[in-house]
């Protein structure tokens, strides 16, 4: 049997002990892991904002977004790592990352949870600052 992602299935387990005595398990709810989060949208770049959108996700009880910037300096060279953050977007499909730095490379990485689990998480890279096109990476 193949179970679908982001799915709540009622399971219960039945022991056959010899002389056909059956003993059956208090029903268990449990929930599968959801999908990857798929059709992300830029909706909005600036010198310290990325605006996001993506489609809902099946089973999904919120979206979990973690970002980590690499400065990039006038030669292009790229500094340390500024330290991961995380956001939880409890309702819908968007998020906007504030306080951002500009000319900065941001990996950004979004995943779907339930009570099951994380679902597989889907990066893309994108530069804050950059006038003529925002770079964007999935």
């Amino acid at each position: 049997m193949e179970l679908l992602s982001g799915t709540q299935y009622l399971v219960n387990m039945t022991t056959i002990f010899p002389g056909n005595l059956e003993v059956i398990s208090e029903p268990v709810l449990q929930q599968t892991k959801p999908n990857s989060v798929e059709g992300i949208q830029l909706t909005g770049v600036n010198n310290n904002s990325i605006s996001l959108r993506w489609q809902l996700v099946l089973g999904a009880e919120f979206y979990q977004l973690e970002y980590i910037g690499t400065l990039i300096t006038a030669r292009g060279k790229r500094q340390a790592p500024v330290d991961p953050n995380i956001i939880e977007v409890l309702m819908g499909a968007t998020a906007t990352i504030s306080d951002l730095e500009s000319g900065t490379s941001y990996d950004i990485f979004i995943a779907a949870v339930n009570s099951g689990g994380q679902g597989a998480v889907t990066q893309l890279t994108v530069i804050t600052g950059m006038k003529a096109n925002n770079w964007v990476y999935v």
